[in-house]
C-alpha cells in the first residue's frame, strides 16, 4: 500500500511537470504564431490542464495521510472529470459544435470544481499527525467554514435569481466563510507547530531523536543504517525509509524516559510499573534503595 501511494504521488508529479512544460511551449507558440487559429484553444487547454494537474498533485500529497485519503481521492477524481469537461467545452466551441454551452453544463462543472476544492480543504485539515486536542478542535471551524462557502457558491450557481435579489450580500457571505476557513486552517497548522515545539523543548534529558537504526531494506534485502525520526533512504536501492521513536510521556506531556519514581514529578499522576525504558542497572539501584523487608519475628 505504501509503495502504491508513493507511485501515485510520483505519477501526479510527473504529470504536473509535463503540464508545466506543455503550457510553456503552448504559450511560446501562441506568441510566435499568433495568426494560427489553434493558438488560443491550445493555450487555454494547456492552462486548464496545468491547473487541474496541480490540484491532483496536491491531493496526491495530502493522500499520504490515512485520515485524509478518502477526501484526497474524491477531490482527485472530481478534478480529473471537471478538467476533461472544461477541455471538451473549449474544443467544441472552437470547432463550432457548441457555440454557447448550456447553463446546466457550466453549473455542473462549477459545482464539481467547488466540491473538489472543499474536499482538498477537508484533507488539509486532517493532515497533522497525532494532533493535540486544541488542534483537533480547530478542524471543525476550518472544515465547516469551507463547506459553508462551497454551499453558498453552489447556490449562487444554481439559484442566481434568488441571490440577485439579495444584492451583494451573497458574495459578502461567501467572502466571510472563505476568510473564516482560511484563518482557521492557518491557525490549525500554527497551533500544531507550536505544540510540537513545546514537546520538543521537554526533550532535554530524553533519548536522542536521531539515533542510528540498523535494519534490512524490505525492497532489496541489503543492510541499511538510517537515522530515526528523519527522512532517510536505503544506500543500495534508494527506497525511502523512516523509523519513528515515540518517547514515553505522561498525560501532562512530561518526559518519563529514565524516571525511577512511581509518580510523575510534574503533575503527580501514578506511572505504570512496567517501564521498558528503565535499564537493568536502574532497576537494581531502585531495588537496593528500597527498605529491606524481613519476616516478622515472634515475641
Amino acid at each position: 500500500m505504501g509503495a502504491g501511494r508513493s507511485s501515485m504521488k510520483a505519477i501526479a508529479l510527473r504529470v504536473f511537470l509535463a503540464s508545466v512544460g506543455v503550457t510553456a511551449l503552448a504559450a511560446i507558440g501562441a506568441v510566435l504564431f499568433d495568426g494560427l487559429s489553434l493558438s488560443e484553444p491550445v493555450l487555454i487547454s494547456s492552462f486548464v490542464f496545468a491547473i487541474h494537474a496541480l490540484g491532483v498533485l496536491i491531493a496526491a500529497i495530502l493522500g499520504q495521510r490515512r485520515a485524509a485519503r478518502l477526501s484526497a481521492a474524491a477531490s482527485s477524481w472530481v478534478l480529473i472529470a471537471a478538467g476533461l469537461g472544461w477541455l471538451a467545452l473549449v474544443w467544441l466551441e472552437h470547432f463550432g459544435i457548441m457555440r454557447h454551452p448550456p447553463d446546466t453544463i457550466l453549473r455542473l462543472l462549477g459545482t464539481a470544481e467547488t466540491f473538489a476544492v472543499v474536499a482538498l480543504v477537508h484533507a488539509l485539515t486532517l493532515w497533522p499527525e497525532r494532533p493535540a486536542p486544541v488542534v483537533r478542535l480547530l478542524r471543525y471551524p476550518a472544515w465547516g467554514s469551507a463547506t459553508a462557502a462551497g454551499l453558498v457558491l453552489t447556490t449562487i450557481f444554481w439559484f442566481e435569481s434568488l441571490w440577485v435579489s439579495a444584492g451583494d450580500w451573497s458574495w459578502k457571505l461567501f467572502a466571510i466563510f472563505l476568510i473564516l476557513s482560511t484563518a482557521s486552517t492557518i491557525g490549525l497548522f500554527v497551533t500544531h507547530r507550536l505544540r510540537r515545539e513545546d514537546l520538543d523543548a521537554l526533550d532535554d534529558t530524553g533519548m536522542d531523536r536521531r539515533v542510528p537504526v540498523a535494519l534490512t531494506c524490505p525492497r532489496c534485502g541489503a543492510a541499511a543504517s538510517i537515522r530515526a525520526n528523519t527522512r532517510d533512504a536505503c544506500g543500495s536501492c534508494g527506497l525511502r525509509l523512516r523509523v519513528e521513536f515515540e518517547e514515553p510521556r505522561c498525560a501532562c506531556g512530561y518526559l518519563l524516559h529514565g524516571l525511577t519514581g512511581d509518580t510523575c514529578p510534574e503533575c503527580g499522576r501514578p506511572i505504570s510499573e512496567h517501564r521498558p525504558w528503565a535499564s537493568a542497572s536502574t532497576a537494581a539501584r531502585s531495588a537496593s534503595d528500597a527498605p529491606a523487608r524481613t519476616p516478622p519475628t515472634s515475641p
